[in-house]
């Protein structure tokens, strides 16, 4: 090959890689594909801003647990308090008489629960060995209770230090040397997941996570479908929005009957633990696509290609993965945060699924839930609708300007 040939042969291979640079630039930018110049620092941006909101106070969380004080003495009462004034850990409420520990547990109401036996301060002041108190842990996701463990060590140390160098300085010098010794332990019991696996949750997190993403893409890309293929203005203004919603259901029953079949498979070979009553808990996992497709119809009512619509993928589905109790303690989202995480359905349907799933809870305990997520749903159907009436609207004047246009083209040709 000649010098010229070679120098030939390296322009056209650069000139052909600009050209595919510039095309792939273009078609981003031309608003029939994904935006992605935009969506790029969009979703850091928004990503960045949200979260360090939300976790700004990470390094404090109080993680929320009840407490079945079956002493009900002083030292039980000062032992509360202390865990109570700890960093980490908040007393939800407290009770006297026994209390099923799931029970207290139920809707992630607490992340775990102490049981202080009847005789603990009796025991504290005669005794000279350890005296044990329990704590029952909810371990439908083990990232929760990491630090409610160190700090309830600390505090049982903290607090049964003073009553033993009390006792074993009355025995004599001897024993008075082993006085740094703790005379209050912790036993702990994992509720729900006794090997402290991380698997079961693993998998259920990501069963309905991936299949949410793939759900997802698909309503988002919905009504830009309806937009290419030239059916949107009979189905605004020959429909009603309860049609409109409609096209969610053939989408959520695959949804639903795929995540069903795979849950058997995965609960017949003891990979996923499910307590509960399945067909009670049916309802609340069709509720989960049909929520999402609700808030990609939002999201992407005005979009007029499909390609548009996907890439809004970010914004629907992974919030709720991130926040909903799968991968992250719950009770590092207060106040604000907690609202917030709710605004997506897998927050949701992640409770849904560790109250029936984890904790065995019947219909008749989930009523309270239930209602509640109905009515998330519910809001969003009415969102839908007034977006149906609002684009009904529009494309009524839009016809009625051209009917006025074209009433006066025969006036003015006279």
């Amino acid at each position: 090959m000649t010098k010229e040939a070679a120098l030939s042969g390296f322009a056209k291979w650069r000139r052909d890689i600009a050209d595919s640079i510039y095309e792939e630039i273009s078609a981003m930018m031309s608003g029939h594909f994904i935006p992605y110049h935009k969506l790029c620092f969009m979703a850091a941006f928004l990503t960045a801003l949200i979260f360090s909101i939300l976790f700004t106070q990470m390094g404090v969380i109080e993680a929320p647990v009840a407490v079945v004080d079956l002493d009900h003495s002083a030292r039980s009462a000062k032992f509360i308090q202390a865990v109570d004034s700890s960093r980490d850990i908040r007393i939800a409420s407290v009770f006297h008489t026994p209390v099923d520990p799931v029970y207290l547990t139920r809707h992630d109401n607490v992340v775990g629960v102490i049981v202080i036996p009847k005789g603990f301060e009796k025991g504290l002041l005669n005794g000279t060995t350890p005296y044990n108190i329990g704590y029952e842990a909810d371990m439908g996701n083990p990232a929760q209770n990491g630090e409610v463990f160190e700090s309830l060590n600390q505090i049982a140390a903290q607090e049964g230090i003073p009553v033993n160098a009390e006792n074993l300085q009355a025995l004599g010098p001897a024993s008075a040397q082993s006085s740094g010794s703790s005379g209050l332990t912790v036993s702990i019991r994992r509720l729900f997941n006794p090997t402290n696996s991380l698997v079961p949750v693993t998998i259920a997190g990501f069963l309905y996570f991936f299949s949410g993403i793939f759900f997802g893409i698909t309503t988002l890309m919905l009504t830009g479908r309806v937009h290419v293929m030239g059916q949107w203005e009979n189905a605004i203004l020959n429909r009603g929005p309860s049609a409109m919603i409609a096209r969610l259901i053939p989408y959520a029953l695959g949804y639903t009957a795929a995540v069903t079949i795979m849950t058997a498979g995965l609960v017949l070979f003891n990979c996923m633990p499910f307590k509960g009553n399945y067909l009670a808990y049916l309802p609340s996992l069709f509720m989960l696509p049909f929520s999402i497709g609700l808030i990609a119809m939002l999201i992407t009512w005005s979009f007029k290609t499909p390609a548009n619509g996907a890439s809004f993928m970010i914004f629907v589905v992974p919030p709720g993965f991130i926040m909903g109790g799968m991968t992250m303690a719950m009770g590092e989202l207060t106040g604000t945060g907690w609202y917030f995480a709710h605004l997506f359905p897998l927050t949701w349907q992640y409770s849904m699924y560790r109250d029936f799933a984890f904790r065995g809870m019947t219909l008749s305990q989930m009523i309270g839930p239930y209602g509640e997520y109905i009515l998330y749903v519910t809001a969003l159907m009415m969102l839908v609708t007034l977006r149906f009436y609002l684009e009904r609207r529009r494309l009524l004047r839009i016809r009625d300007r051209q009917v006025a246009a074209l009433a006066q083209v025969p006036g003015e040709a006279a």
